[in-house]
């Protein structure tokens, strides 16, 4: 295994190795500069009406949001007329682009000009104007702890900015389709991942959250009862028709 945002495989998150440097690159800390995981979220699934594609094709593909660490800033950003980022100015400008600074759920930019990585647009905000919850689960990588985990709240109010809402409870099933991009370009070129391919997308299928004794979802136990009526009871009905 590795660590997630060990851009050389040293077993280092926060430093390059000799080999690295001798090559001209750099591992940077925390994800910050052109360092950066990017989760592409399609809630409403017309994402499945373009994709996948062949590799050659550049498409603009309409996922919703994007969570992550940003590789760079959006596409015309700054003179072009869309902002830069947020969290790369002020006080957080020498963050450069890290988790630290810049992990959040945002709005997803649809442009063939720049990579998914650099696909945020600006952050998503609640009702009330805050950035939407996300919580770091493991902000210390190492060897120990050499994944991302990350926490989205309020997720059933954000499908409903899109308009895939629940039909009448927020335990139904529902599925997101995903594509993901982690990778580092200051890194010598030692590698980009994508989850599956730039052109395809995963299916993420969440299960309903209230099964019947039957395991039917939102059912009354009726479907798998025995003849006496216990939900996948023992009795049956012998030779003569009478149940036990």
């Amino acid at each position: 295994f590795g660590i997630c945002g060990d851009a050389d495989g040293d077993g280092a998150e926060d430093a390059a190795s000799a080999t690295l440097i001798a090559l001209g690159g750099v591992d940077e800390a925390d994800l910050a500069g052109s360092e950066g995981v990017a989760v592409a979220l399609d809630f409403d699934l017309d994402v499945a009406e373009v994709l996948p594609v062949s590799p050659t094709t550049a498409i603009d593909v309409p996922f919703d949001f994007v969570v992550g660490v940003p590789v760079g800033q959006p596409a015309n950003s700054g003179s072009g007329g869309v902002p830069l980022l947020p969290c790369s100015l002020g006080a957080n400008a020498g963050l450069r682009l890290s988790s630290a600074a810049c992990l959040g759920v945002y709005e997803y930019q649809r442009t063939t000009a720049v990579g998914l990585g650099a696909r945020f647009l600006q952050p998503t905000l609640t009702d009330d104007g805050a950035p939407w919850p996300i919580t770091n689960q493991n902000p210390t990588l190492s060897a120990a702890t050499p994944d991302i985990e990350w926490t989205i709240g309020d997720v059933s109010k954000l499908r409903e900015r899109v308009g895939a809402t629940f039909v009448s409870s927020s335990l139904e099933p529902w599925t997101a389709l995903v594509q993901v991009f982690a990778g580092s370009f200051s890194d010598a070129g030692i590698g980009e991942d994508f989850l599956p391919t730039p052109t395809d997308y995963a299916e993420v299928v969440f299960p309903c959250l209230s099964l019947d004794e039957c395991d039917v979802c939102f059912g009354d136990s009726k479907s798998c009862e025995d003849c006496a009526g216990v939900p996948n009871g023992p009795a049956t009905y012998d030779a003569c028709g009478v149940c036990g």
